[in-house]
């Protein structure tokens, strides 16, 4: 786990922001790979995992702690609604006592209505997640729009996203607990996704999250 020596290293206040601007831009870093909107009462399972090569040049946290690449993984179930466009999704992960659990809802702005089509699916969409760790607690919010094309194949996205993120230190010790500190970034991403056989899809990308590059993957089965 590479936010294992959090305790070590957090040693001044002025080093929490730059490691949870980091955390909040893994954690939305794999929102979407698609702005389709799944058929009615439709259903997607499936696994995310978004990685940041390296930590930002002022997050000595885990600079200190000599973490090169670091990212968070998920899973997701997504539910395609009747009414007004909408889709909601659930997602989380437990992982050597890190949590974090969310969810949010996708607007299919803009819809393509043949099987192969050179205008984008646009969508919009919104995620809230609850943080919990040994050394930690906060929230993630992300607003994200994400545009994907349907062609034969292959099924490119490209996606713009921006994240706040707020922590509260705890289990430190006295003069740290209860410190806070609050962070937002933007990020972009490109990929593609395509399907081996029927109703199984795989995807990958690249992301720029707060300045630094990184990549996505993942795969699911959409019903």
């Amino acid at each position: 786990m590479p936010f294992d020596n959090f305790n070590k290293y957090y040693t001044s206040n002025d080093l929490l922001e730059p490691f949870v601007k980091d955390f909040g831009g893994v954690i939305g870093a794999s929102d979407s790979n698609t702005a389709k909107k799944l058929s009615v009462f439709g259903l997607d399972l499936g696994f995310d995992l978004a990685v940041q090569n390296r930590p930002s040049s002022d997050n000595k946290i885990l600079i200190n702690s000599d973490v090169d690449g670091f990212g968070v993984p998920r899973v997701h179930m997504d539910f395609g609604l009747p009414v007004a466009n909408l889709d909601v999704s659930v997602r989380g992960f437990s992982y050597s006592n890190l949590k974090v659990i969310g969810g949010g809802l996708k607007y299919s702005l803009f819809k393509t209505t043949t099987h192969v089509n050179l205008m984008p699916d646009i969508s919009p969409m919104a995620y809230y997640d609850i943080i919990s760790y040994d050394y930690f607690t906060g929230y993630h919010i992300s607003v994200d729009v994400v545009a994907s094309w349907n062609l034969p194949n292959i099924k490119p996205y490209i996606s713009f996203g921006y994240d706040n993120t707020s922590l509260k230190v705890r289990n430190i010790g006295y003069g740290f607990d209860g410190n806070k500190a609050s962070s937002s970034g933007l990020r972009g991403a490109a990929g593609i996704r395509f399907s081996p056989v029927p109703l199984v899809y795989i995807y990958g990308g690249y992301n720029i999250i707060n300045g630094e590059g990184g990549y996505n993957f993942g795969f699911g089965m959409e019903i």
